[in-house]
Formats: C-alpha cells, structure tokens, sequence
C-alpha cells in the first residue's frame, strides 16, 4: 500500500504541486500529460504514469473499466504548462532485440526472423474475410518505427515460425499501425486507424485485440514475454473468454423480458469491463429496455453504467482540449456543453464543476473561482473526496500568494467537514497539507503535531512515506524522533 492523495484531480495536483507535496505520492511524483500513443500491454509505459481518478481505468490494455481519465494537467497561470514528459525510453528497461537465451528468455529460431504472417490493413476487407473463413479478428494497435515494446513483440512472436504457422489458422490478422516517421500509409489509413482507437478505447501501445466476425471484441492484451510458444498459449487462453460469452448468451435465447435482461447481464460478465461499451452497446441498451420498469434492477444499473462510459468518452475530449488549448474561454466552452449533455448526471456534473474551478484556478479568475466553491462546498452531494478537491482549490491560491495563515484556516475547514471520513487517507492528507502550512507560519510544534496525527490514524505500512515527508519538511534536528522499527518496506497494495 501507497500513500495517495486521493484528490487526485487537475485541480488537486495543481494544489498539492503549489504546497510541494506532490512529491510524496507515487500517482503525482510525476506531473505528466497523456499521450494517446504510449506504449502499453505488460510492458513498462513509454511516459511516466498520468494522473488519474481513483475510480479511472488502468493504461493497461487488458485491464480496467469503461470509466474516465482525467485530462492533462491545465497550464499554469502565465500559460506554460506545469509537467514537461521525461525523456522517452529513459527509464525503459527492455531484453535485447536479438534474442539469445537465456532463463528468462529461451532462444528462438531465426531462420524466419524476416518473415511475418499475412497481415492486412483494410479492416472492412478484414471483417468480411473473417465472415467468410468463419475466423476470429486479430488486431495489432501498434507503433511500428517507435513504440520499442511493439518492435519485441514483434521480433519475439509475430515474425516466428511458429506463430505464422498458427495465427493464419485461427484468426484474419490486422495491423493497426501509428507510425511517427515517413511511411505509406495512405490517407484514408491513417483515418481508418484512428477510428479504430477510439472504437477499440485503445490507448496504449502495443495493444492486442481480439474480435469475432462481427467485431464485437473479447479480449484486450499487450506484451508477453517467453517467445512464441508462450503468446500462443496466452492467446488460446484468451480466446475461451469468447466461448463462456457465446455460452452465456446461448442461455439467454429464448428468455423474454426482466428474465432475458438477467441472463444478458451475466454473459456480459465474461467479457473485460473496459470492452463492454466498446463492443456491447447494444446488448447493454437490450437489456434496459426489457427490464424497463427495472423490476430485476437490471435497468438502473446498467443506465448509469451506460451514462459513466458515455461520460468518460467525453471527458477524454475535454482532456484533449485541455492538451490542446491555452484559451480558457474555449476550455470552459467545451465544459458548458458537457454540461448540458449531462445534465441528468449528477456524477458527471460534479465532475465537471471541479474542471471548470480549476480552470478559473489556472487562469487567475479569483471572482468566478470563488463565487463557484462557495456553491459547490454548500451542496452536500459531493463526496468526500471531491470535498477535498473543493477545499484544495480554495486554499491553493492563498498558498501560492503566501497568505498561509488564511489558506490555514481553510484547511481548519476541511478537517472540521472531513476529519470522520471514513476514507482514511483523506484525513491524512489533510493532516499533512495542515502540517505544511504550519511550517510555513513558523509553528514547528504544531506541523510536527499534525504529522503525529497522520501517523496515529494511519495504517503501519504508510509510516515510512510519513516519516519520510516530515524528513522533507524539517530540518534534521527539528524532524520527529522515528521510533526504531519503524521503517519498513513499502508496497503498492
């Protein structure tokens, strides 16, 4: 277990980076924007991890759910933008392309290393190939001429004999290719190959997808290392997902309404999350209508799992826009119409109030700023965790402009609204925010006390993160004596 700091918003980071407690938290360690074309699967990400929601899918390609990342980072106040990305591949660390053996890698065949399966690139030729050889769809979202981890996969599997010899038997092939250098993708490609992006909710190289026919899609993978042997068994693996699916809805045949809705649900059950809305609309749209008086609670359900995907499509617009954009009027132009798209959701509303007041933070509207906290704070609706994205907002500028015994108060505020959360590392960092706006008033006693409280209420396992923190915020004699045995290792849980 990690300590986070749950608020993780725009908004909060901006407020946490201005207090310089981004640092202590594995998920703002490194303010970096997201990039549509990363690198992903079991590999290492090719840029260092985006901000995210707590309840936001994982930039893996196989796992996580149909819900929202957050946008990039909003530019700070003189209109630069607060994270520059590393270096790519600084931290990267990949087996060598020219596979030797090894425990972890054994040797592969080379005699084939220059030949490659029958890969097509016309996805519609591709479907209607598939329909008719009655084969499953494989897809290869990949970055051919620089996404490193695509390069092995390739070099690894897609080039062996082995697997040119099996994949042409069990699936059409398709590459999906994003290449950064010159290459002869035509136009009408390079469109297609973004459409399937968007339509797949792609967003990490080298991502796998496997399809039916029809294209509707059961399973997502990446990088896995261990040869072609190896990938062809996890490929196996993955394609019985398609035969408990097909079971699954076998048994909704001939069931009629709340009944059929039921056994709809649960075959979906055998299909990843983050595929659901990606390949299953109709069947998700299916079962609210034949539960609509949501006698079986099919229909609540699934709505509002329908409006959060729907949602998270549009807030990753709005994170483009944000990438794109310097203009805040524009910025906040695109927030009004989400807005009004979602009007009937509360969730998404909240969500998007807490963008629009980051915004007015980043670009110095102090008036709208706080007229907008000041009717967020009064809604009792928002949860505990947006509370405190809330109160970050409002004490950050007062931090920034050093009106710490203001931006104290504040925080006083927040502990009074929030300090029975039953999210207890909401209240620890409350604590930790106080403990650092003390040491700038000069009220060592007091920071060093707000630290114990953190530690008092905090599990054992984030002691050393702590410790660690209140190393940063004193100096060697002033710390708090850190009882032996202390110390422990960490992990993310």
């Amino acid at each position: 277990m990690a300590l986070r700091f749950v608020a993780s918003s725009v908004a909060s980071v901006l407020a946490l980076a201005a207090l310089g407690l981004s640092g202590c938290s594995e998920s703002t360690s490194s303010l970096a924007t997201a990039d549509t074309k990363t690198e992903a699967g079991n590999a290492p990400p090719e840029k260092a991890a985006v901000v995210k929601v707590s309840d936001a899918p994982a930039t893996d390609a196989r796992e996580g759910s149909e819900e929202a990342l957050l946008p990039p980072l909003l530019p700070e106040p003189n209109g630069k933008k607060s994270d520059e990305s590393p270096e790519p591949f600084a931290s990267l660390k990949l087996p060598p392309l020219n596979e030797g053996a090894s425990e972890e890698r054994p040797a592969f065949d080379t005699d084939d290393a220059a030949q490659r399966a029958p890969w097509m690139t016309d996805y519609k030729q591709a479907l209607a190939k598939a329909k008719a050889e009655k084969k499953d769809i494989l897809l290869d979202f990949t970055g051919s001429d620089w996404c490193r981890y695509c390069i092995v996969l390739n070099r690894e599997v897609f080039s062996r004999a082995e697997f040119i010899k099996y994949a042409p038997q069990k699936f059409i092939l398709v590459e999906v290719d994003f290449p950064r250098g010159e290459s002869d993708l035509s136009p009408a490609t390079r469109k297609q190959n973004d459409q399937l992006q968007d339509a797949f909710g792609v967003d990490g190289f080298p991502t796998i997808v496997l399809a039916d026919s029809e294209g509707r899609a059961y399973a997502k993978t990446g990088y896995e290392p261990g040869g072609p042997r190896a990938y062809i068994k996890h490929l196996e693996g993955l394609r019985e997902t398609r035969s408990t699916r097909d079971e699954a809805f076998a048994k909704a045949d001939g069931a009629k309404g709340p009944e059929r809705a039921k056994l709809l649900a649960e075959a979906l059950t055998a299909v990843p999350p983050n595929l659901i809305f990606v390949s299953y609309r109709p069947v998700v749209e299916e079962i609210i209508k034949l539960d609509a008086n949501d006698e079986a609670g099919m229909k609540s359900k699934w709505e509002d799992r329908l409006q959060s995907y729907l949602f998270s499509v549009r807030w990753q617009q709005l994170g483009r826009t944000l990438g794109q954009s310097q203009d805040p009027d524009e910025i906040l132009a695109g927030v009004a119409e989400a807005e009004k798209e979602f009007s009937h959701y509360p969730a998404g509303l909240r969500k998007l109030t807490i963008l629009k007041l980051s915004v007015y933070r980043a670009f110095n509207r102090v008036p709208a700023l706080n007229k907008g906290l000041a009717e967020a704070l009064a809604n009792k609706e928002y949860t505990d965790e947006e509370r405190f994205q809330l109160y970050m907002l409002k004490m950050t500028p007062l931090a920034q402009n050093q009106k710490f015994a203001e931006a104290e108060k504040v925080i006083q505020e927040a502990i009074a609204d929030l300090g029975k959360s039953k999210d207890k590392e909401i209240v620890i960092n409350l604590y930790i925010v106080h403990a650092r706006l003390f040491k700038d008033l000069k009220k060592l006693d007091l920071a060093k006390a707000e630290i114990k409280r953190a530690k008092d209420i905090a599990p054992e396992e984030l002691h050393p993160q702590i410790d660690e923190i209140a190393s940063e915020l004193f100096d060697e004699e002033d710390a708090p004596a850190i009882r032996p045995g202390s110390l422990k290792p960490s992990g993310d849980q």
